[in-house]
């Protein structure tokens, strides 16, 4: 049993810099606001892979953050009505619509249009955000396990003999 959990944490701290983590919550946010079964929704699903972030991260907040849009869609729809509605847009919402592969987009539904906007203010937030703060608290966490009682745990004696033994 011990053995399952050192793995999941041996996964967990695979790619951990604090760059691919902030990537990786920025990311699965944005995923998880926008519906999946657009273009966009596939592209952001697409980076995920593509791009170097943490995997498991990415997963758990894009997962977090799909059941959030669901629960959330009134709200999110009412967001990208006013921004489909709103008179100084209506001409760019029409070029778009007429352009070749902006209509894939389906950015004219507004529960899309409520998610990428909201996606659009959240995610780079998000991200430097993140970075800013895991980049100062990464650096001291050794210090601060050296400086615990974790240390001296029969949990943390276990895993150190774990990973000798690998």
């Amino acid at each position: 049993m011990l053995d399952l959990s050192f793995k999941i944490i041996d996964i967990l701290r695979i790619d951990a810099t604090p760059n691919r983590i902030a990537a990786a919550v920025a990311l699965g946010i944005a995923a998880g606001l926008i519906p999946t079964l657009t273009l966009i929704g596939v592209l952001l699903f697409l980076f995920l892979f593509v791009l170097r972030v943490h995997i498991p991260l990415a997963a758990f907040t894009f997962t977090f953050f799909s059941v959030l849009a669901l629960l959330l869609t009134g709200p999110i729809g009412e967001l990208g009505n006013v921004f489909l509605a709103y008179p100084p847009l209506l001409d760019l919402w029409s070029w778009l619509y007429h352009a070749p592969v902006f209509p894939f987009t389906q950015f004219n539904n507004t529960v899309v249009m409520g998610g990428l906007i909201l996606s659009s203010i959240f995610s780079p937030v998000i991200f430097i955000g993140l970075r800013i703060w895991l980049g100062r608290s990464l650096s001291s966490w050794p210090q601060r396990i050296a400086d615990s009682r974790f240390r001296t745990s029969r949990l943390y004696r276990y895993y150190v003999e774990y990973q000798r033994s690998k």
